[in-house]
């Protein structure tokens, strides 16, 4: 009895270890409700809308010094259609625009929230709040970037950047 005891226990150990394994592990996604700046990083930048005014399709996104201007608060959730970086700026219909990848050319830039723009728009955001990266989930890997000598933000450059939630 204290055999069959001993190989029960052997072959439950090795179950939960072959399961533990074969579990994958992912970070997980750094989200906010409430609007936030996003900071790069080693810079003193933000993330930034270019320009002023509304937001409006395909505006450019940047990062500039601290500012208080909605241009520079973002929130990060999960809608129906995935996990997207959000602006609080306001449109003039009432749109509401994501971070987005122009594919001619890697830029970022926001676009509207639609299902028919998720490969463009839904991203992974694993880390923590203090440190974290913003990748397109389209399988492609490409991270949300800013060249050292540049206020351009692009997705898939050279050097990867890190950021963190702000006030």
């Amino acid at each position: 009895m204290k055999k069959l005891k001993k190989r029960l226990l052997a072959v439950a150990l090795a179950a939960l270890a072959a399961a533990t394994m074969a579990m994958p592990s992912f970070a997980e996604n750094v989200t906010t409700s409430s609007k936030r700046h996003i900071a790069l990083i080693g810079r003193s930048m933000y993330l930034n809308l270019e320009g002023s005014g509304y937001a409006y399709r395909n505006r450019d996104v940047t990062v500039y010094s601290h500012s208080t201007d909605d241009d520079q608060n973002w929130k990060i959730y999960s809608l129906k259609n995935g996990l997207k970086v959000y602006t609080a700026k306001a449109s003039t219909d009432g749109t509401r625009y994501a971070l987005n990848i122009n594919r001619s050319n890697g830029n970022c830039n926001i676009y509207d929230d639609i299902a028919t723009n998720n490969k463009d728009s839904v991203v992974t955001t694993p880390g923590t709040s203090s440190s974290f990266s913003v990748i397109l989930a389209d399988g492609s890997g490409q991270e949300l970037t800013v060249d050292s000598n540049s206020r351009e933000a692009t997705w898939g450059g050279v050097t990867p950047s890190s950021w963190k939630l702000a006030n």
